[in-house]
C-alpha cells in the first residue's frame, strides 16, 4: 500500500489530540483509531508507515507522536504569522512578548495562536513563558528563538528537527 499522506495527517491529528498536544505521550492505539474517523484498515497502514518513518513510536497497543511526526502534521498555515507577531511585539530576539499583543497582532483566534506556539515550542522555535510584571499580576508571554528566526529568514521552509 503506498503512503496516504491525508490518512497520516489525520491519524497524527488523532494522535495529538488524545495526547493533549504532547509529543512523547502515549496514548490507546484503539483510542486513536476511533477518533481518526478512518476504518481500522487504513488506519493501520498509516500508523505502519508513521512507525516506519519514526514519526510515531509505538509501544503495547500504544502510541506516541516524535518530533519529526509534529513536524509533518502540524498545520503550518499560520506559523510565519505567529513568530512574525512575537517578534514584532518583543522587539527584537531574546525578549518576550505578551501573549494578548501577541493575539492582537498576529489577527488570529486565541485558541489557534496557543496552539501553534505550543507545537512551535516543541520543535523549538518559540516559547511560552511567564511575564513578572513589580506593579501587578503576572502574565503569559511567549518568545522566539534563534531556530525561529532561522525560520523566519529563511524563507519560512521547514525546519529539519535533530
Amino acid at each position: 500500500m503506498r503512503f496516504d499522506e491525508a490518512d497520516a495527517k489525520t491519524i497524527l491529528a488523532a494522535l495529538l489530540d488524545k495526547a493533549g498536544g504532547q509529543v512523547g505521550q502515549f496514548v490507546p492505539v484503539a483510542d486513536v483509531i476511533a477518533s481518526s474517523g478512518l476504518d481500522g484498515n487504513r488506519a493501520a497502514a498509516a500508523l505502519d508507515e508513521l512507525a516506519t518513518r519514526r514519526w510515531i513510536h509505538v509501544r503495547n497497543a500504544s502510541a506516541a507522536a516524535t518530533k519529526w511526526g509534529l513536524e509533518f502534521g502540524m498545520d503550518w498555515t499560520h506559523a510565519a504569522v505567529i513568530l512574525r507577531a512575537i517578534l514584532n511585539s518583543a522587539g527584537r530576539i531574546g525578549r518576550v512578548a505578551d501573549m494578548e499583543i501577541v493575539i492582537a497582532a498576529s489577527g488570529l483566534p486565541e485558541h489557534e495562536v496557543e496552539k501553534v506556539v505550543t507545537e512551535l515550542g516543541m520543535l523549538g522555535l518559540a516559547h511560552h513563558c511567564l511575564i513578572e510584571h513589580d506593579d501587578g499580576p503576572s502574565s503569559m508571554g511567549a518568545g522566539i528563538t534563534s531556530k525561529g528566526w532561522d525560520y523566519l529568514t529563511n524563507g519560512c521552509s521547514l525546519p529539519q528537527v535533530i
